[in-house]
């Protein structure tokens, strides 16, 4: 009986043993699903924020290339319409440029002479010691045989009057050209001006100048003594000027002309350069020609 007995606490113990170590792996479990289903939560929750953040970056960059589009778009349209606008006012500049003035006097327009200046230019060798803006004039002046000076490569040493010994009313009346005729005589001049100066006849270049002549602001007369020291150093160049614009000054009669310059220069011992820029010049009458009485140019 006591056997029985004791078997029986060793059984029930053994039992209770079971239980609890069954219970203990229950909780176990109980707590490693848990631990696992909150993994599973946190893992699908940054997820879904990380998904949400790229959805909305997304969203921010096509907005982002909406804006973008939008506004080339508008700044191309702006760009066509300052174009057209630009465009219109130079037309519009254009067809009121010449003004007639009732005067007596016009003088016949004079031979037209072209240049023999090549319309395309070889691919000539740069030459890294000289830098010009302009053959007409030179910008800079010669030294130590390769730099030019800052001045106009011309130098003219007599200077021609305007004719001022009649008023235009009491000289002879002769027949108003039309624009035509008159835009013919200003390239004509243009092209016999541009030869004389290619052909570094000074005396006679100075004789398309008035005494009070300025290039740049700048009395024609205070500027020769570089323009001989810069001819010298160079050994032959072309020049012509393109005529653009130009428009009768009512104050004075004289004639205001905008246009293009190209010139190719080559110093000795060098290789040929090509500039071109913006000019312009007053001119006088003079006969059956003009007279420059103010000459600007730029780059």
């Amino acid at each position: 009986a006591e056997k029985a007995a004791a078997e029986k606490v060793v059984a029930e113990k053994a039992a209770a043993g079971k239980v609890a170590a069954e219970k203990a792996a229950a909780m176990k479990a109980a707590a490693e699903k848990v631990a696992i289903e909150r993994a599973a939560a946190e893992k699908a929750a940054v997820e879904k924020a990380a998904a949400e953040k790229a959805t909305a970056e997304k969203i921010a960059a096509e907005k982002a290339a909406v804006d973008k589009a939008a506004a080339e778009k508008a700044a191309a349209e702006e760009a066509v319409a300052e174009k057209a606008a630009a465009e219109k006012a130079v037309a519009e500049k254009q067809e009121a440029a010449v003004v007639e003035i009732n005067i007596n006097t016009q003088p016949q327009p004079i031979a037209k002479v072209v240049p023999d200046f090549p319309n395309t230019l070889p691919d000539y060798e740069k030459q890294e010691s000289v830098s010009l803006t302009n053959l007409q004039p030179l910008e800079s002046e010669v030294k130590e045989g390769s730099k030019i000076e800052e001045s106009d490569i011309k130098e003219p040493v007599v200077t021609a009057e305007t004719d001022t010994s009649l008023p235009q009313e009491l000289k002879t009346e002769e027949k108003i050209p039309s624009q035509q005729d008159r835009k013919e005589r200003l390239e004509s001049f243009l092209n016999i001006y541009c030869q004389t100066y290619a052909s570094k006849d000074l005396d006679k270049f100075a004789t398309f100048f008035t005494s009070d002549a300025t290039e740049n602001n700048t009395p024609f007369q205070d500027m020769l003594p570089n323009y001989r020291k810069n001819m010298e150093k160079i050994e032959s160049f072309n020049y012509r000027i393109e005529l653009v614009d130009y428009s009768l000054l009512p104050d004075t009669g004289n004639i205001s002309i905008q246009g293009k310059y190209f010139t190719r220069f080559l110093l000795h011992e060098g290789t040929w350069q090509e500039n071109s820029g913006s000019i312009s010049m007053e001119l006088t009458e003079n006969d059956d020609s003009y007279l420059v009485k103010r000459l600007n140019y730029g780059k």
